[in-house]
């Protein structure tokens, strides 16, 4: 443990991953095995760590709700998004993972980013009228855009831009301008347009 600790002291998180490893083989305990998948993490390891975590999942043995975000959340970025979503899904059902705005969010994420759309809009109509922040709206819109079903998309963008908190407004006026005209709006997509610039 005091090796470990030196590598994070010194910012050497792989050399602090290496000796996890070791420590894991020798004594592969959940606590372990834990503190090996946030250092595989904190190393830019995520499919390490997604392996690591998907091990103690498999024995039952991920019980915590903050264990389960996490393995999702490394599921989402390792390209596995709709694994993440299964058991984001199955936590908040089974009443593990507490339904706080931010957790049907990430269930959402990981829907679009699975490209499931109608799982993300009922994700978000599940949670209620407020949840999902503005750029999670915008996720989904785009890719409403993108299978060409322009009136949602309509109302995905609108509901992303008034939420606001976007990290490109600019593009959410862009799109809601593209919407608009593909519904037959021509002067509200001409004002989103403007807005856009």
């Amino acid at each position: 443990r005091l090796v470990v600790q030196h590598h994070y002291e010194l910012k050497q998180e792989v050399e602090a991953a290496q000796a996890l490893e070791k420590l894991a083989k020798a004594y592969p305990k959940k606590q372990n095995l834990l503190e090996l998948a946030q250092a595989y993490a904190d190393a830019g390891q995520d499919k390490k760590a997604a392996a690591t975590l998907g091990s103690l999942q498999a024995k039952g043995q991920l019980t915590e709700g903050r264990e389960m975000l996490a393995l999702a959340r490394l599921y989402e970025r390792t390209g596995e998004p709709l694994k993440g979503a299964a058991l984001l899904d199955k936590g908040m059902r089974d009443g593990k993972i507490e339904k706080t705005p931010e957790n049907p969010e990430a269930l959402a994420l990981c829907y679009v980013a699975g490209k499931d759309v109608d799982k993300a809009q009922a994700a978000l109509r599940a949670a209620g009228e407020d949840a999902g922040s503005g750029e999670v709206h915008f996720q989904l819109a785009l890719l409403q855009a993108e299978r060409g079903q322009w009136a949602p998309a309509r109302d995905s963008v609108a509901a992303a831009i008034q939420k606001g908190g976007l990290s490109s407004p600019g593009h959410a006026h862009l799109l809601l301008g593209i919407t608009h005209y593909n519904t037959k709006r021509k002067n509200a997509a001409l004002a989103s347009l403007q807005e856009a610039k």
